[in-house]
């Protein structure tokens, strides 16, 4: 999960199932848990049959979270290249065999040769469409090697801000 810190002491988030990688002691992605990142550690895994919140959608995985945005005041992060490429190293290291980029932007070469990196080593990326309900590309998530998801409702119909497209 490279994302914004998760509250690994969330209720909802299995204890001893997230495993916290710390960043580049000068990257701006250190700190306190942010929502976002909490936010994605819950839909990957949180927990099952606990009667509190949502079960994700790999409730038993085991979570590498490797901080690459800076929590806002929002709910979104401030992610850079640089740091999405770090991350892209240490979720290497780690042995992680997917890697989570719930975020989307503009084409950007670096950020693409970065990813296809990560398919030629046997990694699968997996990254959000976008959230402005359009039709036009997202990065990463419209590269060749990335996995593009969108949201959908209870009645599996494209959620109403969920990007789409090819």
């Amino acid at each position: 999960l490279l994302d914004s810190p998760p509250d690994v002491g969330h209720r909802d988030l299995a204890p001893g199932r997230i495993e916290a990688i710390v960043p580049d002691p000068k990257s701006k992605a250190n700190g306190k848990p942010a929502v976002h990142g909490t936010l994605m550690a819950g839909v990957i895994g949180a927990a099952e049959n606990n009667g509190f919140g949502i079960a994700g959608v790999a409730p038993r995985a085991h979570i590498v979270s490797i901080p690459v945005c800076a929590a806002n005041a929002g709910a979104g992060g401030q992610c850079t290249i640089y740091q999405m490429l770090q991350g892209f190293d240490r979720a290497y290291d780690a042995k992680a065999v997917i890697v989570n980029l719930s975020l989307s932007g503009p084409p950007n070469p670096l950020l693409e040769r970065g990813v296809a990196r990560l398919d030629a080593l046997g990694l699968v990326v997996v990254a959000a469409a976008g959230n402005e309900g359009r039709s036009d590309k997202r990065y990463p998530a419209a590269y060749p090697t990335v996995i593009g998801v969108g949201a959908v409702d209870r009645e599996g119909r494209r959620f109403a801000t969920s990007n789409h497209g090819r």
